[in-house]
């Protein structure tokens, strides 16, 4: 580690918090990958308007904590058909349900055909959850809207029906939930400097396929709390069952932070400020006590990251509009789910959250005119709603979709440039039929 961190080195780890800031210690599965993070963490300070003779400010006191993140990921697949993406935590945190499907094969008896087929384990897949075809060569992920007995039904269509004998993916699938519950504590290391935010959880979130590019997803939401810990120094020997460490540089820790001196974890309680000093805790995390030396260098302890899957290619892909196939050069949705953050006296950080408005699901497509696409003008002139489905990838265990049952696109502006093609870009919101069903992401 150098004394300045290397930006290369950033790590993030998304841990499932038990209760509502709860701070949760980081582990390796946890980890993800990510292109880019930026955390803003405030504490309101606002002057003191006592009445005094001079015009000036002599104090000012300080009101409530707050934080604000922004994390910019690959939609990764996990590589393992049925397993969720490294991302599966934060996208929970950000409102949405997740449900599995298991790997089977498609049963002898009835026949299958591009809508339905019977499963050689019956509860495989549920209603809900999706589900992978290898077929006619091609991959299609699919959402099953019904099963009797193992007899399955998906939507949309498959353009070849799967052979008997055919093996059936599992898939994982994300779709909305009313009423929210989980938070995340987001743990951020950088080169010897560390972060902890508790209490995170999701405002909204952005997932766009390009051609030529990979799939991304932006996330955006707030925390409650920051806890921070840098390398440093002991400033005395310690023996192995003393419990206040003397530090050259207290003020680098605070409370609940994991330092790894020598082979030893030990976990922050609290700062001694006037006393140079922390306390702790002795072998943490299934750890030894030992004795360390004068000049022994104490780090944040940061857990070996374990990544799985690769990016899910915009190149090899589909996008099946209103039951046919549409030419896209890029596709996004986004979800702003109407966070409110709940505050209480005495409290000077958040102590809970809430949902209280509309979510609000945007699709923006953006494609090109012609023959086929006016045709579905008209229907959009019409307000009449259609079928999206896109999927990025092709290979089992790397694939990544998401539909929109009920896309209504607003009417849209056609400029025709010479020497180029007419663009058509289709913006609108994707509506509910039965209730928080907008939408599904799928990764398998």
């Amino acid at each position: 580690m150098s004394e300045y961190p290397n930006p290369l080195l950033e790590q993030i780890f998304v841990v499932p918090e038990s209760s509502y800031g709860a701070l949760a210690d980081a582990s390796p599965d946890l980890a993800i990958r990510h292109v880019r993070a930026a955390f803003t963490y405030t504490q309101e300070r606002a002057p003191r308007e006592d009445k005094h003779a001079s015009r000036g400010v002599a104090e000012r006191i300080s009101r409530r904590k707050g934080l604000k993140y922004e994390v910019e990921t690959y939609a990764i697949p996990s590589g393992t058909p049925g397993v969720a993406p490294d991302t599966g935590d934060l996208l929970q945190a950000h409102g949405l349900r997740v449900q599995g499907s298991s790997t089977t094969q498609v049963a002898n008896s009835p026949a299958p055909t591009t809508m339905s087929c019977a499963l050689t384990n019956a509860d495989a897949a549920q209603v809900g959850s999706a589900v992978g075809f290898l077929t006619g060569g091609e991959f299609y992920l699919r959402v099953i809207t019904g099963n009797e007995g193992g007899l399955i039904e998906w939507v949309p269509p498959l353009p070849v029906a799967p052979d008997i004998g055919d093996p059936i993916y599992g898939a994982t699938n994300y779709t909305p939930q009313t009423d929210p519950q989980g938070s995340v504590s987001l743990w951020r290391f950088l080169d010897g400097v560390a972060f902890a935010y508790p209490g995170c959880v999701g405002e909204s979130w952005e997932l766009s396929v390009s051609g030529g590019q990979e799939a991304r997803i932006r996330f955006s939401g707030m925390g409650g709390d920051e806890r921070f810990a840098a390398s440093d120094s002991l400033s005395a020997n310690v023996d192995d069952e003393q419990t206040t460490i003397p530090m050259d540089h207290p003020e680098r820790f605070e409370a609940n932070m994991i330092l790894l001196v020598g082979q030893e974890r030990m976990k922050i309680l609290g700062v001694d400020l006037p006393e140079s000093l922390l306390n702790v805790e002795r072998g943490y995390g299934e750890n030894e006590a030992a004795s360390h030396l004068a000049g022994c260098t104490a780090t944040p302890w940061q857990p070996v990251a374990n990544l799985l899957g690769s990016p899910a290619t915009g190149i090899c892909g589909r996008i099946e509009f209103d039951g046919a196939l549409y030419e896209i050069t890029e596709a996004v949705l986004k979800c702003e789910e109407g966070l409110l953050m709940r505050q209480a006296f005495g409290a000077d950080c958040p102590v809970g959250f809430s949902y209280p408005d509309r979510r609000r699901v945007h699709l923006s497509l953006t494609g090109y005119l012609s023959a086929e696409t006016a045709g579905r003008y008209g229907k959009i002139k019409n307000f009449e709603t259609a079928g999206v489905f896109i999927q990025a990838g092709n290979v089992p265990g790397a694939g990544l979709a998401f539909y929109a049952p009920r896309f209504e696109a607003d009417i849209p502006e056609i400029t025709a440039e010479p020497g180029r093609e007419t663009p058509l870009k289709l913006s609108g919101q994707c509506l509910e039929s039965e209730g928080d069903d907008e939408f599904g992401i799928i990764f398998g």
